[in-house]
């Protein structure tokens, strides 16, 4: 992310607009427990692997840094 605040105010309004109360049901319904991609308030690749939504994502768009969200859908359990 760039020191100049740009990347990350944009980074920030893609990551708001996916988390939003009427976005967000609406990925879980559609994504459910994928990760998305996030670009001018559109969702631009989904998949269970993060690298390879990633690698779709920038071959969308030319940004340096893409906001990645996990769309959970359900409980999720983790033993450590």
């Amino acid at each position: 992310m760039k020191r100049d605040g740009k990347d990350l105010d944009h980074w920030t309004q893609e990551r708001n607009w996916a988390y939003s109360e009427t976005v967000y049901p609406k990925l879980a319904q559609r994504y459910p427990n994928r990760w998305v991609a996030i670009a001018h308030h559109r969702v631009i690749a989904a998949g269970t692997n993060v690298m390879k939504v990633l690698r779709q994502a920038r071959r969308r768009v030319a940004w340096e840094e893409i906001p990645l969200v996990f769309v959970e859908r359900g409980i999720h359990e983790g033993y450590g």
